[in-house]
């Protein structure tokens, strides 16, 4: 864990999750001090067990399709400027098997097409496209042909999760915010009803201390009402279990990703990630963790779920055997006082601020509406939020490196798809890995058990990145946990001792 410094700061940010991080960018940014805690690793929680979509399907409900315009603005700035080398346009298609359902399809479409100006290089998400019978077969010829008549193509933004926390994590420090990872808060401090900062412990180390804080702002997910407790009027927030299944790409015969009913199997690399299968967690009063539990991974009942309702619609059915690997992660589901399900909630108290997203699209937005409430709390002028001009660590220069993937990959001594590997997860900032590597060709050599993954990476996620543990490595500085049929096993023992060597 980071020595904290002694100090009083004007925000302390609870949460290393996706909202957690962009709210630290947010304050920083704008010139305020912020220290950052987390109780695990960086998107330990929920943030790190996404269907590694940012926006997800086509939506039905008025409020959603209201703020599709907002999410696809989002998506277009990460797609341009802001994480080009985290976030990829990926084309998902949504086969129909009569007009009706291609009618109402494309309707829901409509906003999702609408204009971004002034967001990025035109093109970047193209608007749906209606697609025959014949060409539906030609680029996914695993599904059913007596059950299609067509499909609409649509695209979206994909994500690699867990990095794209950590990139947040990692430009928020660059800009001047204090991090603190495995450092649950215990409680959080009142005095005179007014919140002043939190009790924390170093879980690794043992000790206690305290932060001291103009503004506490809680971004814990569905751990948040465990921590809040009766100091700000919460909606009810319960915890969904979603579960993923990873599969081999040669199993589902497509270029494309596809929609079934309410499954996305998404092309993830050299595999199918397909989900979810959701079921509420029963609440015990304990905050989630998800490194230990029935919450770390799938079980046979995630695999029925998923597996019967993708397979009517596939021409070779899958079985058990197909299925790779899997992951599952506790999401908040956020219900108002009124019944009504909302996507993020917001609510403040003296000196506090509590923030909860129930997905990841449009997190800068309500990232920034915490900060203005902390603002408002603090007192003094506060600047207006700049993230949609500030590139996660990687983005600027990209787009450059990729062009001089060739000539790179040549002095690295490394295979032209290992430098695109490499660029895909740290973008322009994949000089410190190749200089391990010309430093120490020996770190070149894949991983044992892992072989997508470079001996080398595991350094530079020990010295740049705060792994501090194995599963940091397994389930979040890669996707080893989940990428592997024994999700890691024979990894981990390799993982070990070049940690040890490391540190």
């Amino acid at each position: 864990m980071t020595e904290l410094p002694k100090t009083r700061y004007d925000l302390v940010v609870v949460g290393g999750g996706v909202l957690g991080a962009g709210i630290a960018l947010d304050a920083t940014t704008r010139g305020l001090r912020v220290a950052l805690i987390e109780a695990a690793d960086w998107a330990g929680g929920a943030s790190g067990r996404t269907g590694k979509i940012m926006a997800g399907r086509p939506r039905t409900r008025t409020e959603d399709l209201l703020a599709i315009p907002v999410l696809r603005r989002e998506r277009t700035r990460l797609l341009d400027r802001l994480a080009p080398h985290l976030v990829r346009r990926v084309p998902m298609l949504q086969p129909v098997s009569s007009p009706w359902d291609r009618a109402v399809i494309a309707a829901e479409l409509v906003a999702q097409d609408a204009p971004v100006p002034r967001t990025g290089r035109a093109g970047l998400l193209p608007a749906h496209r209606q697609l025959p019978r014949r060409v539906v077969r030609r680029i996914a010829p695993a599904l059913r042909p007596d059950l299609i008549t067509g499909g609409v193509q649509y695209f979206e933004a994909e994500c690699d999760d867990a990095r794209f926390v950590l990139g947040l994590v990692r430009t928020a420090e660059l800009y001047g915010t204090t991090l603190a990872h495995h450092c649950p808060a215990t409680e959080l401090i009142t005095v005179d009803g007014t919140v002043t900062g939190v009790r924390a412990r170093d879980a690794l180390g043992g000790a206690e201390f305290v932060i001291n804080a103009a503004t506490v702002v809680v971004a814990t997910g569905s751990a948040t009402p465990s921590l809040v407790g009766d100091l700000i009027a919460l909606p009810r927030i319960e915890r969904q279990r979603r579960a993923y299944l990873v599969l081999p790409r040669d199993r589902i015969r497509a270029s494309t990703g596809i929609v079934v009913d309410d499954q996305l199997i998404v092309p993830w690399g050299r595999h199918w990630i397909v989900g979810p299968s959701a079921s509420p967690v029963e609440s015990d009063g304990v905050p989630p963790t998800l490194e230990s539990g029935p919450i770390r991974g799938f079980d046979d009942h995630d695999r029925r779920l998923i597996l019967d309702a993708i397979n009517p619609c596939l021409g070779r059915p899958l079985g058990p055997d197909d299925v790779e690997s899997g992951f599952a992660g506790s999401h908040p589901v956020i219900t108002t006082a009124d019944g009504r399900d909302r996507d993020r909630w917001i609510g403040t108290a003296p000196g506090l601020v509590a923030a909860v997203t129930a997905e990841a699209a449009g997190y800068r937005d309500l990232a920034a509406r915490a900060v203005d409430a902390a603002g408002g709390l603090i007192g003094g002028l506060v600047p207006k939020a700049i993230t949609d001009r500030v590139p996660l660590l990687g983005a600027d220069g990209y787009f450059a490196r990729w062009n001089q993937r060739h000539l790179l990959a040549r002095r690295a001594g490394l295979h032209v798809a290992r430098l695109e590997h490499l660029l895909r997860r740290h973008g322009s900032a994949l000089d410190p890995v190749l200089e391990l590597i010309m430093n120490s060709p020996d770190l070149a050599r894949p991983i044992p058990g892992a072989e997508d993954y470079l001996a080398a990476e595991v350094v530079h996620a020990v010295t740049h990145e705060g792994a501090v543990t194995v599963d940091d490595i397994l389930h979040r500085r890669t996707g080893i946990a989940y990428e592997t049929v024994d999700h890691g096993e024979t990894a981990a023992a390799a993982i070990a001792d070049l940690m040890g060597a490391a540190t």
